[in-house]
């Protein structure tokens, strides 16, 4: 590999089919081509070795998720985007089309220690994480 994935913080971002995660229970709005997807510059996607469509293991200092890639130019360098409000197909949910499409759920990401010093809250964006190819193992054969 060689390649150093380090260095990159992680937004989240918003699509235009919906203003917030609860219309993700609504079939119309989830339907259609997969917005779960991880945003990388090409700058930084060629310095990793990510390729568009293929998956990449995202980890943060409190956890780790696989999405699809999509190398853009809207992003600068040093920075990924991942949209909020998915992986909502966890045990328990009752959100029955909000939990077909799955994704990865950014929250699961964000660190708990960090915290925006003047207000108290927590501090959703920026997040310190490492990008790297993911590479799915084979399955073992009984």
């Amino acid at each position: 590999m060689g390649k150093s994935p380090e260095g990159l913080l992680l937004i989240g971002r918003r699509d235009l089919r919906w203003s917030n995660s609860f219309m993700h229970n609504l079939p119309a709005l989830v339907k259609g081509r997969n917005r779960s997807v991880l945003q990388v510059s090409s700058s930084d996607a060629n310095r990793i070795g990510l390729d568009h469509g293929a998956a990449a293991r995202i980890t943060s200092r409190v956890g780790s998720l696989v999405a699809p890639v999509e190398v853009t130019e809207d992003l600068m360098p040093g920075v990924v985007s991942l949209p909020h409000g998915w992986g909502l197909n966890v045990e328990g949910s009752q959100l029955t089309a909000a939990k077909a499409p799955g994704g990865a759920n950014a929250n699961a990401l964000t660190d708990d220690r960090k915290y925006d010093e003047a207000s108290g809250s927590a501090a959703l964006f920026g997040t310190p994480v490492v990008v790297e190819p993911f590479v799915q193992k084979p399955q073992r054969l009984a």
